[in-house]
């Protein structure tokens, strides 16, 4: 039947899922036992033990997108960029459906490297699938800021901002597409605007300093 099957009849507590896979430990190991097991570090901010759990994972089940996928965030969280890159990649070819945050966490690395026209593939495909999904437009956004195409970054932000008011990076992002034409008292307000979202969003209070 399954070890997982035994199911709780109440809501669970993290706490409590941590304690039932410990009792666990002295049968056979699952797959999904070691993929839980780095989620739940990587949800506790234990990301090398999170590492260690979900590259056990990958190597016992290849071809598992989430596995990958979750892989890849850790890796992504340790700075281990190149390697992040790699099971994302992996998890797209498994399954170029799995979810947009797949896609978005892709190109926003490849951005992280310096490497923005590589990016713009990563986030043209997730537009294709998920165009209103606000992590892969803001980060479409900035690979198009960064590439040069600023009419573009200017639609898309605006659309960004209109479907998503209540996402502080959304505007910040539209800050950063009209900083860069030149459009500064609106920039200033779209940052004012982030902040009044979410106090402690630390790159609109960046961009604004660097209007002063």
């Amino acid at each position: 039947t399954g070890r997982l099957r035994r199911a709780f009849l109440r809501p669970v507590t993290e706490k409590e899922v941590a304690a039932r896979l410990e009792s666990f430990r002295d049968e056979g190991v699952f797959t999904v036992d070691l993929g839980l097991r780095g989620y739940l570090a990587s949800m506790a901010g234990k990301y090398e033990e999170a590492a260690q759990w979900l590259e056990k994972a990958v190597q016992a089940k290849p071809g598992g997108a989430w596995e990958r996928n979750e892989y890849g965030a850790v890796l992504a969280r340790m700075n281990r960029l190149e390697e992040a890159i790699a099971q994302f990649e992996a998890a797209m070819r498994i399954d170029p459906a799995y979810g947009p945050t797949m896609w978005a966490s892709h190109g926003n690395l490849l951005r992280r490297l310096g490497k923005s026209a590589e990016s713009i593939g990563s986030f043209q495909e997730a537009m294709k699938h998920w165009p209103d999904h606000v992590e892969v437009q803001v980060g479409f956004v900035g690979a198009l800021i960064e590439t040069g195409q600023l009419d573009q970054a200017l639609e898309l932000s605006a659309r960004a901002v209109e479907q998503h008011p209540d996402d502080a990076d959304a505007f910040v992002w539209r800050a950063a597409a009209l900083a860069r034409a030149g459009k500064k008292e609106e920039a200033v307000a779209a940052l004012n605007k982030a902040l009044e979202l979410d106090s402690a969003n630390e790159d609109a209070k960046r961009l604004l300093n660097e209007f002063k």
